[in-house]
């Protein structure tokens, strides 16, 4: 009796040892799965929510138990992916050397300057800046695209960027058009003071890449896909629709 009961407990101490085994494999087959990408959060496009453009159309595209997002202060996020500790970056310009890029964007750049009524009427001009104190967030390296551009400073978002402007520690804010409207809208913030005009800054495309390593062709090739298939379907002009991005949308369908 007592041989029966062993053998017994054998059986069930076997039993649970093959299940926590198998669970231990597809914990850990999961976790190989999933695509770690780094970004910074952008309202209505990375939001912490987990919502936002960028998102719906990642989510879309390459499914969303299939992704791990980390947010970080963009700067941080770039230096990070370039080190390779993440296998995505999203919201990167184009002509990164360590970037492997897929033939879609995810976004066009459209740029503007924030400046208050009061102290500046009208954007000066690129040639006419010499006396300004110009902002922009850290990253956004704008100087490279324009080499008469010289940052006063360079902060970590759009809302730091903001309280500069209005509390009078800088002159202007260099950022993208929608993002700009959009906080001045959100904080009920006056659009009459608080001027936003677009300036002759060649704004290039927003994408989501990936480390430059050959396994992840196939990631790209099936973002690339999954976005002709969502233009084709009348999905990915509502994705921007809905998020009041139409102009957008019309700039990265051109690329393609």
């Amino acid at each position: 009796m007592l041989l029966n009961k062993n053998k017994f407990n054998l059986t069930v101490q076997f039993i649970l040892f093959i299940l926590i085994f198998q669970f231990t494999i597809l914990i850990q087959a999961d976790n190989e799965e999933k695509i770690n990408i780094i970004t910074s959060e952008w309202n209505n496009y990375t939001n912490k929510d987990g919502s936002g453009l960028y998102f719906d159309i990642l989510n879309l595209t390459l499914g969303k138990d299939k992704i791990n997002y980390v947010f970080s202060p963009w700067k941080r996020a770039q230096i990070d992916f370039s080190s390779k500790k993440f296998q995505g970056i999203l919201g990167e310009s184009g002509g990164v050397d360590y970037c492997l890029y897929p033939k879609w964007p995810i976004d066009a750049d459209f740029f503007s300057a924030l400046h208050l009524k009061s102290k500046i009427q009208s954007w000066p001009g690129i040639n006419n800046l010499k006396n300004y104190k110009i902002i922009w967030v850290r990253g956004y390296n704008l100087n490279l695209f324009e080499p008469k551009l010289k940052p006063y400073a360079e902060v970590d978002n759009v809302e730091q960027g903001i309280k500069m402007i209005i509390g009078g520690r800088a002159d202007i804010l260099i950022d993208y058009d929608q993002d700009l409207k959009d906080y001045l809208h959100k904080n009920s913030l006056s659009n009459t003071e608080n001027l936003i005009t677009p300036t002759e800054i060649s704004g290039g495309y927003i994408y989501f890449c990936m480390q430059k390593d050959s396994k992840y062709k196939d990631i790209l090739d099936k973002f690339d896909i999954n976005m002709e298939m969502l233009k084709k379907s009348g999905e990915l002009r509502n994705l921007f629709k809905k998020y009041n991005r139409i102009k957008n949308y019309d700039k990265i369908i051109k690329h393609n």
